[in-house]
């Protein structure tokens, strides 16, 4: 039988729950003794537990929302994960009604044809070079593209 030296053991021990502590998932310190935020399984100090976007740095509270596993407040979350609308005199994010037409997001007022500039109610469109029309606005581009077309080969 081998002799075990009781100090040895005592001290790795206490470096094991020292090691085994939690530590805050921004800093890397111990939390000791201080208030916490735990969200997603992870634990913060309560002051480092901030928007994730650089330029915002705002302390979270109870209102916030997890983009690529990274906390962001509201305003943040919106606006790197909500799409622009496609109407290049508007570009504000969407929120409610939206239409997505031609491969983009549109708000409902600024759904309109591309040759006129009338709304498209109720989002009846039909798509010339990959931009919306109403239907007489369709056939005056389409029939301009085709007398192009025919001036290009005679």
């Amino acid at each position: 039988m081998s002799a075990i030296d009781l100090d040895q053991v005592v001290v790795e021990t206490d470096e094991v729950r020292r090691d085994d502590r939690e530590k805050c998932e921004q800093c890397g310190e111990v939390i000791v003794d201080q208030e916490i935020v735990i969200a997603q399984g992870k634990i913060w100090h309560k002051q480092h537990f901030r928007c994730s976007n650089d330029r915002c740095d705002v302390m979270l509270q109870e209102d916030y929302q997890i983009h690529s596993d990274l906390p962001y407040c509201i305003k943040c979350f919106i606006a790197i994960t909500r799409p622009k609308c496609a109407n290049t005199q508007c570009g504000q994010r969407m929120f409610g009604a939206m239409f997505f037409a031609v491969n983009k997001y549109w708000h409902a007022q600024c759904f309109q044809c591309a040759w006129c500039g009338r709304p498209l109610v109720g989002g009846k469109h039909y798509v010339v070079d990959n931009l919306p029309y109403d239907l007489e606005c369709h056939w005056i581009k389409r029939l301009a593209i085709q007398k192009e077309q025919q001036e290009q080969e005679g």
